[in-house]
């Protein structure tokens, strides 16, 4: 997946977290509003598709927000 053909918001997410997230993310809740929660609680729906050390990432810099 080239970064450039993707929309502005995944480029910005995808500098922040990385190609796999993003890839992961999509992959999993494409089409949707994704809601970030501000806590990452223990099995909460984005450790069943990011490593905890990535999901952790994303909600240290989206936490409270709502993306894809």
């Amino acid at each position: 997946m080239n970064p450039a053909q993707l929309p502005e918001s995944l480029q910005t997410l995808a500098q922040h977290c990385g190609m796999g997230t993003v890839a992961a993310l999509v992959a999993a809740f494409g089409g949707c509003h994704l809601c970030i929660p501000k806590t990452l609680t223990p099995g909460h729906r984005l450790l069943r598709v990011l490593a905890p050390e990535a999901a952790q990432h994303l909600v240290n810099h989206y936490g409270g927000a709502s993306i894809l």
